[in-house]
């Protein structure tokens, strides 16, 4: 297919003989510019650039493989073409060879080819951020230890400086710095620059300049607002003659005078003396104007801009306050802290050498030590390793630049063909590199991402010129191949309003801009394409923390699951890539929030509602339900004596006693454990309790529990686990639950983080089950693990996640929710900044009072600023996301009025600038508020939902009129309410007795006694045998026994069936041997099941009759679950009168079920031997009815046949349903 590329497009694949930085709006198709000019560079064999030596570099390891797979398939295709081109067949070969990786992966390939002598040997293991956190735990104790018995000075001065109670603002302080000197180049320099910077006399010093800087900037804003008030007199008042007019003129230019001496004061780099701070801190008593003529409204705007003047007044005053003492106490304060940080550091790199392992910092830093030396000037040039790896790489391409880190940024520097620095020392780029990103999508700030180091690059390169000499160029791609010109046309209306170099970094100018080049959205109807703009009456929620946003009703979510329930019913028409229109699904849909403890709310509302919804945790793996059950089971098989982890396993879905099972145990002896009762029942002890049953699943429960006693002393912890999960069958239970796929995630990755602690702990001795749970332990105290993967390949729901976790990906349908959601504000103990200033929150031990150095007031201000941007960087990102339509819920309740009123008081006390508003945001919706305040619809919003803007007056631009359309949520537009008068009402006697009724209800105990959930095969089982009572109580089946070493039939019959769910179909035609050691690499069946599957009853299957229909089908779907209600099933049988009468449940597994035109064809794979097709079809004829009435009700197509297919009789049979 030839593909039609823009000329930015070109210009960036055809560019050549220089470094280039591509500066790639949202949906403008990078990765096929970066992989079709990587393509044609291999292919080109003038270029001289070979496969193996080029250097590519993402962010994600599916990023790079995803990279490494189009790279390959594009060769493939060109050989095709070309099959005698000698060079492509090379290229081929070569590409196997190049690194096209992350970061980490290329550092550590890096130190493994140039280990240093520094105590870690080239089998290094790495340490995942949580291991790494809990290592450092256990050197923060050896650190407060050291000191308090070796440097008992140091540590008391710092107590006396941080602490109140304990050391835990101490260590909070340690821990933060060392945390942000992850993100600095070179940590010693840093320190050293740190404690330098209080070496000078204050007035010599940055800090100094810094303060003098910040209160001129504010004083000059209050200058200019004094210089607007004067000339706002004239308009307050018609006549200037008039005496109170005078006055108030008088005033005016008094406190500008005021402001500009004050400023002056400044300016000159002096404080003020007590006597000027007594002058201007003093302003006169706002003229009374009593019955003169004049403006009301902009008399009152007047005084609120002078009260601006004042409040700046004081501030520039009072931060002058204790700046000397402030200084010389941080001073101190700085150098003891360096000395512990570079203590620190040597205690946790020796309990890293101990294990042998580095963390993904370490990785960088290291890496950059091989690369980088000193010149005699302290400028950083390349070192050898550095030149040899320039001269030896052809071609250096970075994907996501402006997600780099400080480090990363001057590694990809150092590593770049003909590296250079500027006349200031500071590392620029070669001439070989191919640079990728777009500053307005970086959002990564918490892991240490730097957008500055792409903003900084873009300015140091000059716009591509095909002729041009410049060895450093910038392209911009602002073409977008993504969304709507709805979509497009309201990002840009919103952003070219609040998104700037002071806030989100970058000037939303015209080359910043999205234009529109989705194709597939010029036809249909335009107007179901605009940005619609929901007003929900309702205020924010207050609560800050995670955990506490619990609303008992979300009347934001309900509306939202409304809304998107509205659109399904409709049919919303959806155009795909192709242009082709098709009905909304629900996984057309997403909805984006802010904060994780939103997800679970919206997600539970859709579900709630009847559409399918899931949402994307990101917390809390090893309390989630799974994780914990193992974890409890590890503990009582360390030792088994813990009741609580024993009842906890016990009560599991593992095994499945019911709390009234486990009280019944225990009440046999008060006094003992749980466990040596159940020891003590199974054996007989106690004969006054005669449960056969009960005492039958002890026994069950004991042998298995003994098995992994015994298995946990020859089994390394990751072999356990996987034993734990192939005898219980605990993953095929959890995965029938609704978030199923994350819960066999997360189980699988328990194996993974278990191999990482062995492999780390077999160098130091803490290995073996107890050193586990020791470590878990120690983990679940400082942080968690991350949730296992889970596959995209997803299914039919609504997808629900953060804003943070949408990035990459797109939707036809974007839900902005909760927009009220507050910025993350954080008065952090210590505050850092690179270019060495340090700031810090103190105690004071004489007047018991913590106090904020104006050093910590100072760098606050910019980190709030830098968190503000990048804010503004993740609203980008979220409406970008969307293709076809956005969708944005503002809240508007009492309290969010309030909000949007200083928001339009702000605005006009800057004369119309929205600067002040913007800079001052508080959450999404005070940006989207700005945006819509300046619309032209602007007034009929405020009218609708209750805003008085009477004396308010706007331009907005007429152009705009389109951008936008508004829905009002119920009881939104709420005329002012009207007293009733209430009556007082008579006794509803009906509903009484039907009360009376209820209390008096007694239930009929035989349903109770039936299941709520049953599987088709348990009722096919009891309808078989023909029981008269029909008893549905059910037996735990037995553990996979390991004595005999041979598989049961069942469990011959769960290996073929698992086989055939996880194989690919394609694959296993041409070679089922292949095929079925592919499964089991996957960890999907054992050694032993994989040896039980006959490769001839498997071949027969895919060269029969019903596969090739199968593979004409017009889709098919394998292990399709399913749980419906009985009562719902439209199937006539004697037998299941009792259930369904009842709300008995039941559920399903079925093997495969494929659509042909006329209808749906269910297939159940049998893998019984010594039985011939009618017996089969005897036996399971109620199974596959069942299984049709099931797909009938959830699917609402036809089931048109039912087969039976046998695998020993390589046949099937149809079913009369």
């Amino acid at each position: 297919m030839i593909v039609s590329w823009t000329k930015q497009q070109q210009d960036a694949i055809d560019a050549r003989d220089t470094s280039l930085i591509v500066s790639a709006a949202a949906g403008s198709g990078k990765t096929a510019v970066l992989t079709e000019r990587l393509v044609q560079l291999i292919a080109d064999s003038s270029s001289g650039v070979r496969a193996d030596r080029i250097v590519v570099v993402t962010f994600t390891n599916d990023a790079a493989a995803e990279l490494k797979n189009r790279l390959d398939s594009k060769l493939r295709l060109l050989i095709n073409e070309k099959p005698d081109d000698r060079h492509l067949l090379k290229q081929q070969i070569l590409l196997q060879s190049a690194k096209i990786s992350t970061i980490n992966s290329f550092c550590f390939d890096l130190i493994r080819d140039n280990i240093p002598d520094n105590g870690i040997t080239s089998g290094f293991s790495v340490l995942d951020d949580t291991d790494n956190k809990v290592l450092k735990v256990k050197a923060m104790d050896e650190l407060i230890n050291y000191y308090s018995e070796n440097e008992y000075d140091k540590i008391s001065f710092m107590y006396d400086r941080f602490c109140i109670k304990d050391e835990k603002r101490l260590i909070d302080v340690i821990e933060r710095a060392d945390s942000f000197l992850a993100s600095v180049p070179f940590r010693d320099k840093w320190l050293k620059r740190a404690a330098d910077m209080y070496s000078s006399d204050f007035k010599d010093s940055a800090y100094y300049a810094g303060l003098f800087d910040s209160v001129i900037n504010d004083l000059e804003e209050a200058q200019q607002i004094a210089d607007d008030n004067i000339g706002m007199i004239s308009r307050i008042f018609p006549d200037m003659s008039d005496e109170k007019a005078v006055k108030s003129y008088a005033q005016a230019e008094e406190d500008y005078d005021k402001i500009s001496s004050l400023l002056a004061i400044f300016q000159s780099r002096r404080f003020n003396d007590n006597a000027e701070a007594e002058q201007y801190s003093t302003f006169s008593d706002l003229v009374r104007v009593g019955k003169a003529v004049h403006d009301k409204a902009l008399r009152e705007i007047y005084k609120k801009k002078r009260d601006i003047i004042k409040k700046k007044a004081v501030k520039a005053m009072e931060s002058m306050i204790s700046v000397e003492s402030d200084y010389r106490e941080s001073g101190e304060v700085t150098v003891i802290l360096a000395e512990m940080l570079k203590k620190f550091e040597e205690f946790v790199w020796e309990k890293k050498c101990e294990k042998n392992a580095l963390s993904f910092d370490d990785g960088e830093r290291i890496a950059l030590e091989l690369l980088a030396d000193e010149d005699s000037s302290g400028n950083i040039i390349q070192s050898e390793i550095a030149r040899k790896i320039s001269e030896y790489y052809d071609i250096i391409m970075i994907d996501e630049y402006q997600d780099s880190n400080n480090k990363q940024d001057i590694i990809f520097k150092l590593i770049s063909k003909n590296y250079k620095t500027n006349q200031a020392g500071e590392a620029l780029y070669g001439d070989n590199v191919f640079l990728v990103g777009d500053a307005k999508q970086s959002i990564y700030r918490f892991r240490l991402a730097n957008p500055k180091n792409f903003i900084n690059t873009l300015h140091n390169s000059v716009p591509y010129m095909k002729d041009s000499k410049n060895k450093n160029q910038a392209i911009t791609l602002n073409m977008n191949f993504r969304s709507s010109p709805q979509i497009i046309d309201f990002v840009n209306y919103v952003f070219s309003q609040i998104m700037s170099e002071k806030c989100g970094d970058i000037d939303y100018t015209a080359d910043e801009m999205l234009y529109f080049g989705a194709q597939q959205f010029t036809a249909g109807n335009q107007d179901d394409r605009v940005t619609e703009i929901a007003f929900i009456n309702e205020d924010p929620d207050e609560k800050e923390e995670e955990q506490e946003t619990t609303a008992v009703i979300n009347h934001e979510a309900v509306y939202t699951a409304s809304r998107i329930a509205e659109l399904l019913s409709e049919g919303a028409p959806v155009t795909d890539k192709n242009g082709e229109v098709r009905p909304c699904r629900p996984s057309d849909f997403c909805i984006l929030v802010r904060k994780n403890a939103y997800i679970n709310i919206y997600a539970d509302e859709l579900n709630r509602v009847g559409i399918p919804a899931k949402g994307n945790e990101e917390t809390g793996y090893l309390k989630s339900r799974e994780i914990a059950v193992l974890i409890d089971l590890l503990r009582i098989i360390s030792n088994p004596l813990q009741d609580i982890p024993m009842a906890a396993v016990m009560t599991s879905p593992m095994y499945m006693f019911s709390i009234s099972d486990v009280a019944i145990i225990k009440s046999l002896d008060n006094k003992k454990p749980l466990f040596p009762i159940i020891r003590g029942f199974a054996d007989g002890e106690y004969p006054e309790y005669t449960d056969m049953f009960l005492r039958e699943r002890c026994m069950d429960f004991l042998d298995s529990l003994d098995r992994f006693r015994l298995d946990s002393v020859t089994m390394t912890i990751g072999e356990l686990i996987g034993e734990i999960y192939d005898t219980t069958d605990f993953i095929s239970v959890m995965q029938l639950y609704n978030d199923g796929d994350q819960k066999r995630a997360n189980l699988r990755a328990l194996i993974q983080y278990a191999q990482n602690f062995e492999n780390s702990a077999a160098f130091d001795g803490s290995g073996g089950l107890n050193g586990f749970l020791r470590h878990i332990d120690r983990v679940i105290e400082n942080g968690d693990y991350a949730q296992g993967k889970v596959s995209s390949a997803a299914g039919d729901y609504v997808s629900v996640q953060t804003f943070h976790r949408s990035k990459g990906l797109e939707y036809p349908f974007v839900f902005i929710a909760e927009t009220s959601t507050k910025f993350r504000s954080e008065s952090n103990t210590v505050v850092c900044s690179a270019d060495g200033r340090i700031g810090y929150i103190l105690y004071d031990p004489v007047l018991y009072r913590k106090y904020k150095t104006f050093q910590h007031i100072m760098l606050t201000s910019e980190e709030e600023a830098d968190t503000r941007s990048e804010e503004m960087r993740l609203l980008y990102v979220g409406l970008t996301r969307a293709r076809q339509k956005l969708f944005i819920n503002l809240k508007c309740g009492e309290k969010a009025l309030k909000r949007v009123n200083s928001i339009i008081e702000s605005i006009i006390l800057h004369n119309g600038n929205v600067n002040e508003a913007v800079n001052g945001a508080k959450s999404f919706s005070d940006w989207l508020w700005t945006s819509i305040i300046n619309h032209p619809d602007f007034k009929n919003i405020a009218e609708r939902i209750g805003l008085d803007v009477t004396n308010i007056s706007f331009s907005g631009d007429v152009s705009v009129q389109k951008q936008f359309t508004a829905a009002y949520a119920k009881n939104v537009c709420m005329e002012e309410a009207v007293e009733e008068s209430v009556e007082e009402s008579e006794p509803d006697d009906a509903l009484i007795d039907r009360m009376n009724d209820i209390i008096s209800f007694h239930y009929d105990r035989t349903l109770s006694e039936t299941p709520a959930k049953l599987s088709v095969t348990q009722i096919t089982k009891k309808l078989k045998e023909k029981d008269e009572f029909f008893d549905f109580r059910l037996k735990r089946p037995r553990f996979k026994s390991k004595d005999t070493g041979k598989l049961t039939g069942a469990e011959r019959g769960t290996a073929i069936h698992t086989f055939f769910q996880y194989c690919d179909f394609e694959r296993a035609i041409s070679d089922v041997s292949g095929e079925i050691e592919e499964v089991v690499k996957k960890g999907y069946i054992s050694r032993a099941e994989a040896d039980s599957v006959d490769k001839e009853n498997v071949s027969a299957f895919f060269k029969g009759e019903l596969y090739a229909r199968i593979k004409e089908a017009i889709s098919y779907t394998r292990e399709k679950k399913f749980m419906v209600a009985v009562s719902d099933l439209e199937i006539e049988d004697e037998s299941l009168e009792k259930l369904k009468h009842s709300d008995g449940m039941i559920k399903g597994i079925i093997d495969l079920m494929f659509e042909e035109k006329d209808g749906i064809v269910i297939v159940d794979y049998k893998s019984d031997r010594g039985i011939t097709l009618n017996q089969l079809k005897e036996r399971y004829s109620m199974q596959l009815k069942l299984y049709k009435a099931a797909v009938e009700l959830t699917t609402g197509k036809k089931v048109k046949e039912a087969l039976l297919y046998s695998f020993e009789l390589k046949k099937y049979i149809m079913i009369v349903i």
